[in-house]
């Protein structure tokens, strides 16, 4: 999974009007971030495990802001593979969920795909192309035999940390408490 370095990456993507994205990890953050993306026009697929993903297919995914609400019927799923290769894959899983998920993955990432870890705290590719005596070393208490370092090419990998005021009910319904924010870099 060599997709090339970031800022090809970044000119195949904004050459793009609307992008396939997928989002592994269809909870709060994830589903709040679907429902966005596909607001905006997007082609989105969701990544979602047991009740929840039964809800998500029989109800929809609903996003509920002051004012209103929309649902939005997209195409959701156990195994990443039922999507094919995305221009932009979000994971916001829990991070002890992340080392399983990087090798089920690897269908959606093609030779332009960007892949946005949500995850709070310290990523395992913290030293990649740090320059330092740690340059393209795992952080071991993170990722102990080198891994998900190898899962996952960090080459095309945006780091990012996203808190919305946001929770995600029973029903697959998003809601929005405050103001977005989100880091990335």
């Amino acid at each position: 999974m060599k997709p090339g370095n970031l800022r090809q990456l970044c000119q195949h993507l904004s050459d793009k009007r609307l992008m396939k994205i997928c989002i592994v990890g269809a909870g709060a953050i994830g589903g709040f971030s679907g429902a966005l993306f596909a607001r905006a026009g997007h082609e989105v697929s969701l990544v979602a495990r047991g009740a929840h993903l039964e809800v998500l297919r029989s109800r929809g995914l609903t996003l509920e802001f002051e004012g209103g609400r929309e649902t939005f019927r997209l195409p959701a799923a156990a195994d990443p593979a039922a999507f094919g290769a995305q221009d932009l894959v979000l994971v916001a899983l829990k991070a002890y969920s992340i080392a399983p998920m990087l090798e089920r993955i690897r269908p959606l990432v093609g030779g332009h795909t960007v892949v946005v870890p949500a995850i709070n705290g310290l990523p395992w590719w913290y030293f990649y192309r740090e320059g330092g005596r740690f340059d393209g070393k795992p952080i071991a208490c993170l990722d102990p035999e080198g891994r998900m370092f190898a899962a996952l090419d960090p080459a095309c990998l945006i780091g990012c940390a996203a808190s919305p005021a946001r929770c995600r009910r029973p029903d697959s319904r998003c809601r929005l408490r405050g103001a977005y924010a989100t880091r990335s870099g």
